[in-house]
């Protein structure tokens, strides 16, 4: 699994971490955390609306905590309004 964090690319392009933090943030809005966290759900979403399981989901995603990927996802789900999920799918073919 390759290592997404800023602490790698600090290390590796020798740039100081804060100093990346802080222009990332600058430049994009949010954190890197938060920014590969929305990539992450994106796709997590896509591949659990396709079928995939969340234990499978979170390890393709990149996630190595199932339950930890679980809270994140579920606090995606309801950052989207309206968004049918795969919970709400099923409420809405029993009313």
């Amino acid at each position: 699994m390759l290592d997404l964090s800023l602490t790698r690319f600090s290390q590796e392009y020798h740039i100081n971490y804060i100093h990346l933090s802080r222009s990332f943030k600058a430049q994009v809005g949010m954190s890197f955390r938060e920014y590969l966290n929305k990539i992450r759900m994106k796709k997590a979403h896509a591949f659990i609306l396709g079928g995939l399981d969340e234990k499978q989901t979170a390890r393709k995603v990149g996630f190595h905590d199932e339950y930890y990927f679980a809270s994140v996802y579920h606090n995606y789900l309801r950052s989207l309004d309206g968004v049918k999920t795969p919970d709400k799918e099923d409420r809405d073919e029993t009313d």
